[in-house]
């Protein structure tokens, strides 16, 4: 993309930036969507690992895939509350 609004790329983009966009992406893939059925936590893993360095940062996406940060992710999906 274009960096839109500011025309930031890489680590131009703050970093809890990157974080949010990776981690909330992964976690989207898991919702059913209208459209498109929910992914299973390996799918999305899969996902998030073919779109390193395209749609998110590298670094990010590899400590999204380690296990134990993994497991906090699923477990706070598995409970939270969204609204809707």
């Amino acid at each position: 993309g274009g960096g839109y609004p500011d025309a930031l790329s890489g680590e131009q983009i703050p970093l809890a930036a990157r974080i949010l966009r990776a981690s909330d992406s992964f976690a989207a893939m898991m919702e059913t969507r209208p459209g498109r059925p929910n992914l299973t936590p390996d799918a999305a893993r899969k996902e998030i690992a073919g779109l390193a360095a395209i749609e998110f940062d590298p670094t990010i996406a590899k400590l999204i895939l380690e296990p134990e940060l993994l497991r906090d992710i699923l477990e706070w999906h598995a409970t939270a509350q969204l609204p809707s």
